[in-house]
């Protein structure tokens, strides 16, 4: 099974064109302090300080060593070193002083904190310049797919998949998962202006990277099952039916399956939103 440190690799490389666009849009000055919270393996880090001139830096923040580690040593080889600073840190209790940044980039974090995530966007609030802009990527419940003739894989699966996440997400956090409403309204009463939706769409990399999310996507639910956190509810068949996909040695496993294409239904979501 992937470490997580592979995980996120994996996932910045699908998502590789989306963070293109994203930092395209998002048109953070040349000389912008950014920061990136959750940062990952660093994918969306080295595309927004490749923007960069001057004073301009990406300050990657993540309460994984191990991760920060990675995202250093790929920044390391395209030579970006200079631009990206690690920070080993907590999205509750940022180091860092009040008004520092010029734009906050947050990716999946905050939803780890619902329903209650006050005091982590009362951080990001906190160390954004007056006239900076947060920008958080959430899904704002939307659920994605994939199809394709060529794969092996049982029509209703990724339903049962979405369905077993929505309901542990509930018992998780006592609530369903926020749609972009709720997502807006947080922002606003947070005291940011100009708050708006901005949605992308997935540009599909090479198929050898689309097979491994949809592999890794599917080892995610048996690695949490495993561990305890949907309390047993994957269900017998599905869960043989994912040890099968996923296994290396088999022919039906996802990554040895002949594929020519597949189409995804995927959209990126960020809301962004201004301190006045």
């Amino acid at each position: 099974m992937p470490s997580d440190i592979n995980r996120l690799i994996i996932f910045d490389q699908f998502f590789d064109t989306v963070h293109r666009q994203i930092v395209n849009a998002l048109k953070a000055p040349k000389d912008a302090q950014v920061l990136d919270v959750g940062s990952g393996a660093g994918g969306f880090a080295r595309h927004m300080a490749r923007k960069l001139k001057g004073k301009g830096r990406v300050t990657t923040l993540d309460i994984a060593r191990e991760s920060l580690l990675k995202a250093q040593e790929l920044a390391g080889r395209e030579k970006l070193e200079k631009r990206i600073l690690s920070v080993l840190g907590d999205v509750e209790a940022l180091p860092h002083p009040d008004n520092k940044f010029d734009l906050i980039w947050c990716s999946r974090v905050v939803h780890h904190h619902l329903p209650k995530p006050n005091a982590a966007l009362a951080e990001l609030y906190r160390i954004l310049r007056p006239g900076g802009r947060l920008a958080i990527r959430e899904d704002g419940g939307r659920r994605w797919r994939f199809s394709s003739k060529n794969l092996a894989i049982e029509d209703d699966l990724q339903t049962r998949l979405h369905d077993l996440y929505d309901r542990w997400f509930e018992e998780e956090h006592g609530r369903s998962r926020p749609d972009d409403a709720w997502w807006l309204k947080t922002l606003e009463s947070l005291g940011l202006k100009s708050v708006e939706t901005r949605t992308f769409s997935i540009k599909t990399p090479d198929m050898k990277t689309q097979l491994l999310y949809i592999d890794d996507w599917f080892r995610s639910f048996l690695s949490r099952d495993a561990g305890g956190g949907y309390r047993a509810k994957l269900g017998p068949s599905d869960r043989w039916a994912l040890e099968r996909l996923t296994d290396p040695e088999l022919e039906c496993g996802v990554l040895n399956q002949t594929v020519r294409s597949i189409s995804f239904d995927i959209e990126t979501i960020v809301y962004i939103g201004a301190k006045p």
